[in-house]
């Protein structure tokens, strides 16, 4: 698998290394996690980092890294780099006990795409386990072709009996009224921006619907977004042929707001800032 690098140093089982443009990792037993970076800060780290140990778990792998170092080798990445905001890439190989630490380049979503929403497909695919980030680079590199050839920004799932799943390479969340709807997470990757989400819903005693949904179901909602790492949380226009107006959507646009403000928090609180 070769791998992009966005910035002149990795790290490669605690070790140093300057590259050029890309690297090749050759294992087959591969699982990763990518986090965001703000203001030098890893967002959420500890949760990718459960996340990264449950699918060691669910995968039946023997864990082979420390926790805590690999928090360290995070924050040295950072700095070795002196990265502001970016997108950190965390893969695990098990055939080879290796552990890649790497920027890799992001796609954010410009402003207009939160002022308008964002196009998407629907793409018949299902993941060998939803819940574990494993690399299915075949799967993969389908769903990127389709993308490009319907110059859409995400390919929404749907399994081989029509229900919805997840987007590709994000998690995908509907709106009827004052309620939200969502696949059972039993059946999609338990993203870190989908748990907020789900945590500031509960707050804000915000009903959520964990059911399935037929993909002809999509039109009868008011609007629906995506979200994930890099797209924090994104309003949809379009999924295939269906139009929504979800960027004026007053729950979708509340959210926005309770998720940037999360994200604030979060950062004040890992670098030790008072909160006000």
């Amino acid at each position: 698998m070769r791998e992009k690098i966005n910035n002149k140093f990795i790290i490669v089982n605690r070790q140093e290394k300057e590259v050029n443009n890309d690297i090749n990792i050759t294992g087959k037993n591969l699982i990763y996690e990518v986090l965001r970076v703000i203001e030098k800060v890893p967002l959420f780290l500890e949760k990718h980092i459960t996340r990264l140990n449950d699918s060691i778990k669910l995968s039946n792998f023997s864990k082979f890294h420390n926790d805590d170092q690999l928090i360290k080798d995070i924050d040295k990445l950072i700095n070795i780099n002196n990265v502001e905001v970016g997108n950190i890439k965390i893969v695990l190989d098990f055939n080879n006990k290796l552990i890649y630490l790497y920027f890799v380049p992001h796609n954010y979503p410009k402003q207009g795409d939160y002022i308008n929403g964002i196009d998407t497909i629907l793409f018949s695919a299902k993941r060998k386990n939803p819940n574990v980030k494993y690399i299915d680079i075949s799967l993969r590199e389908k769903i990127n072709l389709k993308i490009k050839q319907d110059n859409v920004f995400e390919a929404i799932l749907f399994d081989e009996d029509g229900y919805i799943t997840e987007g590709s390479r994000s998690n995908i969340f509907l709106i009827k009224g004052n309620q939200i709807y969502t696949s059972p997470s039993d059946l999609v990757l338990k993203g870190i921006t989908r748990e907020i989400i789900l945590e500031i819903c509960k707050n804000s005693n915000i009903k959520v619907n964990e059911i399935r949904l037929k993909k002809e179901d999509i039109i009868s909602f008011d609007g629906l977004f995506l979200c994930g790492t890099s797209p924090k949380i994104l309003p949809i226009k379009s999924v295939s042929s269906y139009k929504f107006n979800s960027s004026s959507n007053s729950l979708i646009l509340d959210l926005i707001n309770k998720y940037n403000l999360f994200i604030d928090k979060s950062i004040k609180i890992y670098t030790g800032k008072t909160i006000t």
